[in-house]
């Protein structure tokens, strides 16, 4: 039993430590969820926006017309990434962002897609 109560301590500690350290880490990521969040608002009918993430993992994205989109558009349509709405929407383009994608992000509908660049 002796041996056993600094095991348990040191165990404990280690948990703590762990979860303090993960705490920490979700904050950051829900301030990225509600910027992305708001970036997803931004879609319309009328309008198309393209999102990467930057060396440090910040968003960068550019709004454009629909129209103009269009005309600029210099390359065929890439592979639909992501379809849908709400969280699983944006937790999918998240998750290829940090993968170093370049992706459109546009609204048919109801529906949310992103696309590929």
């Amino acid at each position: 039993m002796k041996n056993l109560k600094p095991i348990l301590v040191i165990t404990f500690i280690f948990l703590s430590f762990l979860l303090i350290t993960n705490c920490n880490n979700n904050e950051t990521e829900t301030s990225q969820q509600d910027e992305l969040a708001l970036i997803i608002e931004k879609i319309t009918k009328d309008n198309v926006i393209e999102i990467n993430s930057t060396k440090h993992g910040n968003i960068s994205y550019l709004e454009k017309d629909g129209f103009e989109d269009g005309f600029s558009a210099r390359m065929k349509p890439g592979d639909v990434l992501c379809k849908g709405s709400g969280i699983s929407f944006a937790r999918c383009v998240r998750k290829n962002l940090d993968n170093g994608k370049t992706m459109k992000l546009y609204k048919k509908g109801k529906t949310y897609y992103a696309e590929e660049m």
